[in-house]
């Protein structure tokens, strides 16, 4: 059937095509950015942190993080959703765009054999994180989110 109507299938997040009879093309990088944006939202609140949204389409800002996640207000989200995501400099633009929060970036490899989630972070990040989780542990605060 000829015809200019398009249709997106994604069962799974690496099944991303779109469907223009008569050929299939692959969906824009914007629009697979987005799709990854509110998957990882979602594997935030799968994970017991309700409070999770997408960053910029609510800022404008373009600094602001790809997730933004209230339960976790000290982690800056880059989110990253392609088959060879780039940690380095994706961990750059975290970096350059977090101010006093903490850069991570959240990537999944559309291509890859893992099918999940990976959060990247420099040593210096990871050892700022485990600072803080220690100082919450000797103030008998919660160390981490409480899961039910």
């Amino acid at each position: 059937m000829e015809g200019s109507i398009a249709f997106q299938w994604a069962s799974k997040p690496d099944l991303l095509w779109r469907c223009d009879p008569p050929y299939f093309k692959k969906m824009n990088s914007r629009e697979k950015g987005k799709r990854g944006e509110r998957l990882w939202r979602d594997q935030l609140k799968d994970a017991g942190y309700p409070n999770s949204r997408r960053g910029q389409q609510f800022s404008g800002d373009e600094s602001a993080p790809d997730v933004i996640c209230e339960d976790l207000p000290h982690l800056h989200f880059e989110v990253k959703y392609t088959q060879r995501p780039n940690i380095e400099a994706a961990l750059m633009q975290a970096r350059d765009d977090c101010g006093d929060k903490l850069p991570v970036v959240a990537s999944y490899r559309t291509g890859g054999k893992m099918k999940e989630w990976v959060v990247s972070m420099t040593a210096e990040t990871y050892f700022k994180q485990i600072e803080q989780c220690q100082k919450k542990q000797n103030t008998s605060e919660p160390c981490s989110h409480e899961h039910s």
